[in-house]
């Protein structure tokens, strides 16, 4: 059988099956139309320094800021002028790349490495506005599962972009919209062990299975909670929201 993809861009696969780490084949290029500071700091996100990849997300967190302003006083004149795509065109460029990276941030065993991730996430997200939609049933089992990390701070970064990226009663639509993909990857995760969660090759035992009590743990919540979304909607009498 073909080996399930868990968290971190690593394989989950069948017990007894090889489970080395899938990173290299499953890394999508990154597009050569992409703001060339946006690739390099993909590239620092690679890194297996928490102080390299921290740098790198918020100094890409700082230029995304800094590229929204300046959309932004452009097109308060009427007319958008001639010239280079708008940042949500261009940085949907980095949703690909970014996604990827974010499997493997967001299961980091670094606290700030996950927070800095997540507020990455709803950043780009707010920047991109709709141009996620294409890419949303590979993001949002990761996400969703950030949104129970056992740090705090991190879980509520990750859920406060989701409430942002989709208000009221879009946050239910969005989850039954990616619900086999959710159910999929909860269930490899929870069935996975430390080993097909981690990569021997860089991670310590310690590590991985702090790792992989840390992805169950917030898989099972997770699985809890959208059974419990997703069953509270299908009991509501038709025709209520």
């Amino acid at each position: 059988a073909a080996a399930a993809r868990g968290f971190g861009g690593h394989a989950a696969a069948s017990a007894g099956a090889d489970t080395r780490s899938k990173a290299t084949a499953d890394e999508p290029p990154i597009s050569a139309n992409l703001d060339g500071e946006i690739a390099q700091y993909m590239r620092h996100l690679s890194k297996k320094d928490a102080t390299t990849k921290l740098k790198a997300l918020q100094g890409l967190r700082a230029y995304i800021k800094q590229r929204s302003s300046s959309d932004s006083d452009q097109g308060g004149e009427g007319e958008s002028a001639p010239g280079p795509p708008s940042s949500s065109s261009d940085l949907a460029l980095a949703l690909p790349p970014w996604i990827y990276q974010y499997r493997r941030l967001s299961a980091d065993s670094s606290r700030a490495v996950r927070l800095e991730s997540a507020l990455l996430l709803g950043q780009l997200l707010a920047a991109v506005g709709r141009g996620v939609a294409p890419h949303l049933k590979s993001l949002m089992p990761t996400w969703w599962v950030a949104q129970f990390d056992p740090y705090t701070d991190a879980a509520n970064a990750a859920r406060s972009a989701f409430q942002a990226s989709f208000p009221g009663r879009k946050q239910l639509d969005s989850l039954l919209y990616c619900r086999i993909e959710l159910l999929e990857q909860l269930s490899d995760t929870i069935t996975s062990t430390a080993q097909q969660l981690g990569d021997a090759r860089k991670d310590s035992p310690e590590e991985m299975e702090d790792r992989h009590e840390r992805l169950v743990s917030a898989s099972l919540l997770g699985l809890g909670t959208l059974l419990d979304v997703v069953g509270t909607a299908a009991a509501e009498p038709a025709g209520t929201s």
